[in-house]
């Protein structure tokens, strides 16, 4: 980014769009922070806690193989593992 050359104000600092919009490279719209500060950002927060449970992207996989599944026993697995996470955690 043209507006960020030079020496960065500290060792390990990150580039932050304020705006949470990636292709927004304007320099009021640019700042300079931490990784953390960076990662805990509402956009990116709201983004990772879309992608839990049933939304999350290996057990969709898991449900698409499932379904795709003739004999059911993808199914049959998939429902059995979740029955088993449920039990671990105290839930039935």
């Amino acid at each position: 980014m043209p507006v960020f050359h030079g020496q960065k104000p500290f060792p390990k600092a990150v580039v932050m769009h304020i705006d949470d919009d990636q292709t927004n490279n304007r320099r009021e719209k640019l700042k300079w922070g931490t990784q953390k500060e960076n990662l805990n950002t509402p956009k990116f927060l709201s983004y990772c806690k879309s992608r839990t449970g049933e939304n999350s992207p290996p057990i969709k996989d898991r449900m698409a193989e499932a379904l795709a599944d003739p004999t059911g026993e993808k199914a049959a697995e998939l429902l059995a593992s979740k029955l088993h996470a449920r039990k671990i955690m105290g839930l039935i």
